[in-house]
């Protein structure tokens, strides 16, 4: 009997620490996710289009591209894009001037960043 397909979860974040948090949160070790990784919002798109995840986790602020940026850009090109995405914030406020504002909505959560335990329960029920 074939083994069964892990599901895929793509981590754009420019900081290196945060891809292994989220595995480590994710997984505890079990390895029961295939965690893809970008570092920028413009690798983010890239992989989106080579990876096809089940679920992308995109931070809010990065260099060249925000997280926001990237969420526009992605349903510019694809309208019907499917694929839940959870936005991380450090704070709040984490919308800049001139920030697109639709990207909130076409995100599936928005959580903060040192909420881990949401992020767990939030990345369990999209992916059950």
């Amino acid at each position: 009997m074939g083994e069964q397909r892990k599901p895929k979860i793509l981590v754009v974040d420019d900081a290196k620490e945060s891809h292994q948090l989220v595995q480590e949160f994710l997984d505890f070790g079990k390895k029961k996710y295939e965690i893809v990784e970008a570092y920028d919002g413009a690798e983010g798109i890239d992989k989106v289009t080579e990876e096809s995840p089940d679920l992308i986790i995109v931070d809010q602020r990065m260099p060249e591209m925000s997280g926001l940026k990237m969420i526009n850009a992605i349903f510019a090109a694809n309208p019907d894009f499917a694929t839940p995405i959870i936005l991380l914030t450090a704070t709040d406020d984490y919308l800049d001037p001139g920030e697109p504002l639709e990207a909130k909505e076409l995100a599936t959560a928005v959580i903060n960043k040192s909420d881990w335990r949401l992020m767990v329960q939030t990345v369990t029920q999209i992916l059950a």
